[in-house]
C-alpha cells in the first residue's frame, strides 16, 4: 500500500500547489525578447521535491534503528488561527490505507501500479523507509488568512505541517540540508529553528550561438523574477515547510498565543470527533475568509498579460466575499466504512440562512426494483426560485439569459414557465431510468429496452391538469393533428398516452395520476405498464438500494442512487462484438464491475448552535475475491 500512499500524497499536493504564472523572458535568434509561459510555482514544486527525495536518502540510516517515539505535545490545529481559509489534513497511516485492499477495486489497482514499474527499475526513493517511517500519520496543509493592507500570494500563504515520530531523523534531514552553508541561512524564531534553503538547480552555461555580425555570440538565460526557496521549520515535535519564512513566523505566533486557534470551534471538534483516524482527507474551509484570499491568489497566479482574456472573469460578482458571509463554515471527507467509500460535505449556516425542502422518501416505492439510476428531491419549483435568485444576483449575463428563456418558453408555448410548468412541482418527485421492453425507445430498435420515468406529488392538482391540458392542445396543433392524445386502461389504472395517428403500438409518451395528488409521466404506454398500479417489485425494498442509502442520513432531501451492475450490462449490449473480446475492455469491465453502486443525498443539520446542510456520497464497492486474497501483502 505505499505505492497508494505516495501516489496520493503527491497528487493532493500538487493539486494544491499546481498554478501557473508567467515570469520569465527569453530571447530568439534575431535577439529579440519574447514571452513565454512558465510555471513558476510548478517548477518551485518540481523542484521541492527533487530536493527532499535527495536529501532524505542522502540522511537515510546505514542500519535500520528502532524508532524513538517524540511525545506529541500538540495538535496541528493548534497552529492555525480560527480564521484560516483552507486547512487539509491526509491520512499516511498504512494501515488505514491498507485496509482498503479489502475492496476488490484497490486490489486491482494495487496490481496495476506494480505491473507499470519496470522490474529492473532502480529507485532509491523509497517512501516509508525514508519518510513514513519517521514522519507522523497526519499531514495538514494550509493557506493562511490575508493579512490587512497586504497582498497575497501563493508562497506567503501555503504552509505544510506535520508531526515528527522520531526527531533523530528529521535532524539526520537537518545535518545533510545544513553541509551546503552557502545556499541555507539559519534563523531562530521564539522557539522554533527556521532553515531558508536555496533550492534552484545548478546553473547551466549560456548557450553560445554563431558568430554572425547581426546575432549575438550568448543568448542571455531565462530571468526567473521569484526566488526559488523552500523552508523548513523544527517547532518543538512538528516540522512545516512552505516557500517564505513569514507563514511559518504566523503558525509560531498562533501557537504560542495559544487563542483564537481553529481547534476550538465547536463545529470543528464535532467534525474531528466524528471522522476519527480513518478518514482519507478531510478539509475545512472558511467561505468568506477563503474568497477573501482567493481574489488575491487568482491574481498572483494569472498576474501576466498572457492571461488578459481571464480578466472580465475574475471580476465576476460571483467571487465577491461578501455573497459568501452567511456561511459559517464548509467540512469534507473521504473515509472507508463496511459498503465502500464514502464522501462528506458539510456546510454550516449563520442563523436564519437556511432554507430547503423536507422529503419523507416515499417516492421510491413508486420505481421498479431494477431502477438504473434515479434522482429524488422535494419542492422543483422552490429548488428553482432558490437557484435563480442565486445565479442571477451573482452573473448579469446569467440573469439575462434567464429573462430571454422565460420569454422563448412563454412565446413556444403560450405558458408561465415558473408558475404554470413547474409552479405546480411542489412535492416529492423522482426522475428515474429502467429497464422496460415497451415504450418509445423500444419502438426506435428492439434492444433499447430502457424506460424515463417522472413521479411527482403537487398540492395544486388543478393547476397542474391545466397545464397538461394545454400542452396537449399544443402538441396537437404543432403536428397537424398527427400526434393525439388517447385515453386508456392498463391494468385497470386510466392512463393518457400520445401516440402518432392510430398506431397505438407507438406511443411517445404517457401519463397517469395513481392517486389524487402523484402523477407519473412515461416514456409510452409500454413503459407505463412496469409502474401501474404499482411495481412489483418496489425500488425502495431492493437489497442493492438499501446497502447503497441505509448508512446515509434520514430524514433527508432525497437520493441520488445508481444501480452500477445492471446499468452498465444495459450499456454493455450495445458494445459490438470485436471489442468484447479486448483484453482492456474485460480489464474495464472488471474493475467497474467491483462498483455495486453509487448513492448520494443531502439533510439538514439542525444542531444546537449548528445550522447548515451536508452532502454525502457513497460508492459502495465490491470485497476483494477470496481466491485472490492470498496474493495480498501488505506494503
Amino acid at each position: 500500500m505505499k505505492k497508494f500512499i505516495k501516489i496520493g500524497m503527491a497528487g493532493a499536493v500538487c493539486a494544491l500547489l499546481y498554478v501557473p504564472t508567467v515570469n520569465a523572458k527569453v530571447v530568439n535568434n534575431t535577439s529579440t525578447p519574447v514571452k513565454q509561459v512558465k510555471s513558476t510555482h510548478l517548477r518551485t514544486f518540481k523542484n521541492t521535491i527533487a530536493f527532499l527525495e535527495k536529501k532524505l536518502v542522502a540522511a537515510r540510516p546505514e542500519q535500520e534503528q528502532p524508532i524513538e517515539t517524540t511525545p506529541r505535545v500538540a495538535e496541528i490545529t493548534d497552529f492555525f488561527p480560527k480564521d484560516t481559509p483552507l486547512l487539509v489534513s491526509f491520512n499516511t497511516s498504512s494501515e488505514t490505507w491498507g485496509s482498503l485492499n479489502r475492496f476488490h477495486l484497490f486490489h486491482m489497482v494495487q496490481q496495476g501500479i506494480s505491473q507499470l514499474i519496470p522490474k529492473d527499475a532502480n529507485i532509491n526513493f523509497d517512501y516509508v523507509r525514508d519518510v513514513q517511517s519517521w514522519l507522523g500519520e497526519e499531514v495538514g496543509v494550509g493557506f493562511l488568512p490575508k493579512v490587512t493592507n497586504q497582498t497575497a500570494t501563493i508562497e506567503s500563504s501555503l504552509v505544510v505541517v506535520a508531526p515528527i515520530r522520531d526527531m533523530r531523523r528529521l535532524q539526520s534531514l537537518i545535518d545533510i540540508i545544513e553541509q551546503d552553508k552557502s545556499k541555507v541561512k539559519v534563523k531562530k524564531y521564539k522557539d522554533a529553528t527556521i532553515y531558508e534553503i536555496d533550492i534552484s538547480p545548478a546553473k547551466t552555461e549560456p548557450v553560445t550561438a554563431f558568430k554572425t555580425k547581426s546575432i549575438p555570440t550568448k543568448l542571455p538565460s531565462p530571468e526567473i523574477s521569484e526566488p526559488n526557496t523552500l523552508v523548513i521549520a523544527s517547532l518543538n515535535g512538528y516540522v512545516a515547510l512552505s516557500f517564505s519564512a513569514k507563514p511559518i513566523e504566523r503558525l509560531v505566533d498562533t501557537k504560542s498565543a495559544n487563542v483564537g486557534i481553529i481547534g476550538q470551534k465547536p463545529e470543528f471538534k464535532d467534525f474531528t470527533r466524528r471522522q476519527g483516524t480513518q478518514a482519507l482527507y478531510s478539509m475545512y474551509q472558511n467561505p468568506y475568509e477563503y474568497m477573501v484570499l482567493f481574489n488575491d491568489l487568482i491574481k498572483d497566479v494569472f498576474k501576466s498579460d498572457e492571461f488578459k482574456d481571464f480578466k472580465g472573469i475574475l471580476d465576476s460578482k460571483a467571487f465577491k466575499p461578501e455573497q459568501y458571509k452567511q456561511y459559517k463554515s464548509i467540512y469534507s471527507s473521504l473515509a472507508p466504512q463496511p459498503e465502500g467509500l464514502r464522501f462528506q460535505v458539510q456546510t454550516f449556516l449563520n442563523p436564519n440562512k437556511s432554507k430547503s425542502a423536507k422529503i419523507e422518501d416515499k417516492i421510491t416505492s413508486r420505481m421498479p426494483g431494477a431502477t438504473y439510476s434515479a434522482l429524488t428531491g422535494s419542492n422543483i419549483s422552490l429548488q428553482w426560485q432558490t437557484l435563480a435568485t442565486i445565479l442571477s444576483a451573482s452573473i448579469p449575463e446569467f440573469n439575462n439569459g434567464l429573462k430571454g428563456f422565460r420569454e422563448l418558453v412563454k412565446l413556444a408555448t403560450g405558458l408561465d414557465f415558473d408558475k404554470e410548468i413547474i409552479g405546480w412541482m411542489d412535492g416529492e418527485y423522482g426522475f428515474f431510468m429502467y429497464p422496460t421492453k415497451g415504450g418509445f425507445f423500444n419502438t426506435i430498435s428492439p434492444n433499447f429496452n430502457l424506460g424515463i420515468g417522472l413521479v411527482v406529488k403537487t398540492t395544486n392538482r388543478n393547476l397542474a391538469e391545466k397545464t397538461l391540458t394545454k400542452l396537449g392542445d399544443l402538441i396537437k396543433t404543432s403536428t397537424n393533428g398527427e400526434v393525439v392524445a388517447k385515453n386508456i386502461d392498463i391494468k385497470g389504472q386510466a392512463v393518457t398516452t400520445w401516440t402518432p395517428g392510430k398506431d397505438s403500438s407507438k406511443s411517445l409518451f404517457a401519463l397517469s395520476w395513481v392517486d389524487k395528488d402523484t402523477l407519473i409521466v412515461t416514456s409510452g404506454s409500454g413503459a407505463m405498464a412496469d409502474l401501474v398500479p404499482r411495481p412489483k417489485a418496489p425500488l425502495a425494498s431492493t437489497y442493492n438500494f438499501s446497502n447503497a442509502t441505509s448508512s446515509l442520513p434520514y430524514p433527508n432531501q432525497g437520493y441520488f442512487y445508481v444501480n452500477t451492475g445492471s446499468f452498465l450490462s444495459w450499456i454493455y449490449g450495445f458494445v459490438p462484438q470485436e471489442y468484447q473480446s479486448n483484453e482492456y475492455f474485460k480489464v474495464f469491465k472488471q474493475a467497474a464491475g467491483s462498483v455495486r453502486s453509487l448513492s448520494a443525498t443531502t439533510s439538514k443539520i439542525n444542531q444546537p448552535e449548528q445550522l447548515g446542510e451536508q452532502f454525502d456520497f457513497l460508492v459502495t464497492l465490491a470485497p476483494t475475491l477470496k481466491q485472490t486474497s492470498s496474493s495480498i501483502t501488505s506494503h
